[in-house]
Order: structure tokens, then sequence, then C-alpha cells
């Protein structure tokens, strides 16, 4: 992620990436590659990498929540459910 990096703003579309990393990078697999709407925004929170005793800490970065449509991300689900998530700034694309 580039430091010039437009930060999303409530109320913008925003997608997941879709990358499925070696590192953990705490992304729900059902959400990779989905797209939704910043409802919030969390601050700046340490982004957690590795597993287990080999984690480590990276350099805080903007946490935002994010609404997905739940039909979109769970097919069977009805229509006006959302699914929220807390996703940091670096597992997030541009729209």
């Amino acid at each position: 992620m580039g430091a010039d990096r437009r930060r999303p703003a409530v109320g913008d579309e925003v997608r997941v990436s879709a990358a499925d990393p070696d590192a953990f990078r705490r992304v729900p697999g059902y959400l990779r590659g989905q797209v939704g709407v910043v409802v919030a925004e969390c601050g700046y929170r340490p982004l957690p990498a590795g597993f287990g005793a080999g984690e480590v800490l990276r350099a805080p970065e903007p946490v935002l929540t994010v609404r997905f449509p739940a039909a979109e991300v769970f097919p069977d689900t009805g229509r006006g459910a959302h699914v929220h998530a807390d996703l940091w700034l670096s597992n997030l694309e541009e729209r």
C-alpha cells in the first residue's frame, strides 16, 4: 500500500482483496473479492501477521467497518440483511 493512497470515507464503495496471502491477514475467506460500503472508521490499529507464537504486529493502519449485502455473501440469506466487518485498509482495494 502506497503512503499516498487515499483513505476511503464513510459512504465509499470498497472491494476486499481477493488475494490469499501466506501470512494470516485477518480477512474471512467468504469476504475476499466482495464489494461493500464503508460505514464507520475505527481508528488506527496494529495489523497482526503470522500465526500463534510467531505472530508479529505491523505498524498501525486505519481500520474501517464495511457493510456487505448478506445475500451477496451468503446467497441463501434473505434480502435486506447485512454483514459487517472491521477490516484493515491494506486488505481493501479502491473502486
